[in-house]
């Protein structure tokens, strides 16, 4: 209702004061004359989301560092489940076995693995709402405000209650995370039109590979923009008799953003700064609210949340009461720190994908990084503007500049050993939103550009762009599609190709020496249904230590195509140690054909049910 009203709806909580006698004058420039003009700027918007949905296709679920943590909390959330519960291993919750197992498979392709068409075509599908439920621990996620999770268990509720597999549920997140973050970034603009270093800001490779995530970073980017071009358009004060309604918008999402990212604490003094400015009660009540509330969840999740996964001997008030009384030695620390670390915060900024092994060029970082800066200048408002707009630019660059120094505090007292010479978990794309609130400040309420400088930024802008689409497509297609380990023996030519036929009660045993090391998942066979007439079950079963299965109905297998059997648990498996592969056919009327050769090494026949011994099913295996 109050984004609504934000735009339509005559609410007032005080009536603007001091304003100053240009701001109209102000709103008029920016229309007509603003940065982008209006075709280039939601030109620009149009192709981002269209990259955006081909960039989906590629990108394998569950690749944003942390994400697997944010989905069971999101998945919590939409069980009615707004805290975390205390358990073994820190705080957490049950999750869906079903969705364990669906993150522990990408989690393989985070740490190393490849895609596949196979795995994406015919595994995922069977991967359903086990309606059963596992400890989880996700501590990391204790610390952030629920409703920020609020587009992704939407989505999954939905995926449960309408029976979509849980790959389809994940989309649906992905979609419902993204679209919430898109909206935030169009009311944004409707408010303050972009600059160019905004723009690129939003449109670098790391930042639109966490948006097309099913995590928490791109809402924290739209919210910290909607904030910022509330707090820029209050100042100005343009549309003052929608100023009520944005002012609460704006006390909404600081509190929001404040408890869902520690970083963005300081702009908790945004309101405070709008009710000083406006000599307004109503407005220093709301601003006092936000404070209160941000610090009572901080404080709650600070005592609540138990995480394990650091061990120190020493506690966090204990190291924090240090570096308060010491503050010398936490400047050196800091110091110290970005001399030894700036370049790896300079790649995590602009562009180091997955779960920090997808690297981009260092020619292209070099480039990033100077189109960045230039833009920045080019961006920069140097005229005076009116006096809310200054005070305005001037809260945003303290805001930066402590959101900054917040992410190295707030990593050396909860993540850092102590005694430390290094601050440790920090990555460049924590920096996001000091950059973004930066970027604001320099450009504050855009007015009218000089033609030169404005199509020099839009040559800048373009080239980054480009550059950007086209180092990280392919980066991400090298890395997570091609030279795919998994079913990568070669099959014999389809002409020497012989049926195994099996019936209702068919057997079919061998031994299968694996390819590499690692987890098993999942297996392939290629069947013959005679044009689709063959029906019942085919189980599979693959013992080494433990025994996995999967099946596949063949009334539902393609003829001639492989048939993906999804093991229920992986098995750790190396060349070292064969294992016992059964296959086996059951309720069925009418028999089915296993492709086989006589050339095949991959398995060795131990019993066929009289069957030919020296025909081998096309069997393969995905080792990630």
């Amino acid at each position: 209702m109050a984004m609504w009203v934000m735009w339509h709806g005559p609410i007032s909580l005080k009536p603007a004061v001091n304003q100053d006698p240009d701001a109209m004058a102000t709103e008029a420039a920016q229309t007509r004359n603003s940065v982008f003009g209006d075709i280039p700027l939601y030109a620009a918007i149009v192709g981002l989301l269209a990259a955006c949905f081909i960039l989906s296709a590629i990108i394998p679920p569950g690749q944003s560092p942390d994400e697997q943590s944010h989905l069971e909390r999101a998945y919590r959330l939409s069980k009615g489940h707004v805290l975390l519960e205390t358990g073994p291993g820190g705080s957490g919750g049950p999750v869906d076995d079903g969705l364990l197992r669906f993150i522990s498979l990408f989690h393989g392709v985070g740490v190393g693995a490849q895609m596949d068409s196979a795995l994406a075509r015919a595994v995922l599908p069977q991967i359903e709402w086990a309606g059963t439920e596992s400890w989880a621990q996700y501590a990391g996620t204790g610390y952030y405000f629920p409703a920020i999770y609020i587009p992704q268990a939407v989505a999954f509720a939905i995926g449960r209650y309408s029976d979509l597999s849980i790959d389809h549920s994940y989309q649906l997140a992905r979609l419902f995370a993204f679209t919430c973050s898109a909206l935030l970034v169009v009311l944004s603009i409707r408010l303050v039109r972009p600059s160019f270093a905004v723009t690129a800001l939003l449109t670098m490779p790391m930042v639109v590979f966490q948006a097309i995530s099913a995590t928490i970073d791109a809402l924290s980017l739209g919210l910290c923009m909607l904030a910022a071009s509330s707090f820029l358009s209050l100042l100005s004060g343009r549309d003052a008799d929608r100023d009520g309604a944005r002012i609460i918008v704006l006390c909404l999402v600081v509190f929001v953003l404040a408890s869902s990212r520690a970083h963005a604490l300081p702009l908790v003094i945004l309101p405070f700064i709008l009710a000083w400015q406006r000599r307004s009660r109503a407005c220093s009540i709301a601003a006092a609210a936000v404070l209160l509330c941000a610090v009572l969840w901080t404080v709650y999740a600070l005592l609540a949340v138990h995480d394990e996964r650091v061990v120190r001997n020493v506690s966090t008030i204990h190291i924090l009461r240090h570096y308060l009384t010491h503050p010398e030695e936490f400047v050196r620390l800091l110091l110290h720190t970005l001399s030894i670390g700036w370049r790896f915060y300079r790649d995590t900024f602009i562009g180091r994908l997955g779960y920090l092994d997808v690297y981009l060029p260092q020619l292209y970082l070099i480039f990033a990084t100077l189109a960045l800066l230039l833009l920045a200048v080019l961006s920069t408002k140097w005229e005076r503007g009116t006096q809310g707009e200054r005070l305005g630019r001037l809260s945003l660059v303290f805001c930066a500049f402590a959101s900054s120094v917040l992410v190295f505090a707030a990593l050396t007292v909860t993540w850092t050993p102590f005694p430390s010479t290094f601050i440790e978990g920090v990555q460049g794309r924590y920096l996001h939103i000091p950059a973004l609130l930066l970027a604001y400040s320099l450009c504050g309420v855009p007015t009218k550009q000089s033609r030169a400088f404005k199509g020099v930024s839009m040559a800048v802008y373009a080239a980054f762009l480009i550059a950007g689409a086209y180092v990280m497509t392919v980066a991400l297609i090298d890395r997570y599609w091609l030279h795919d380990p998994s079913y990568a023996r070669p099959l014999p030519s389809q002409r020497h190709w012989v049926p195994l036929a099996m019936k209702s009660g068919d057997v079919v045993t061998a031994e299968y020496v694996p390819q590499a090391n690692g987890s098993l998942n999942a297996a392939t066979f290629i069947l013959g249904t005679y044009a689709g007439a063959s029906d019942g079950v085919l189980t599979l079963r693959i013992c080494h230590t433990e025994c996995a299965t999967g099946t596949v109905d063949v009334a539902e297998a393609q003829d001639n195509q492989p048939a993906y059997f999804l093991l229920d648990h992986p098995l750790v498996v190396s060349p070292e140690v064969p294992v016992q592969v059964s296959l086996s056919l059951s309720a069925s009327r009418h028999p089915v054909a296993v492709w086989s050769s006589h050339d095949n090494e991959t398995l060795r026949l131990t019993e066929d049910n009289g069957h030919d011994g020296d025909v081998v099913p096309l069997f393969q295996a995905a080792i990630r």
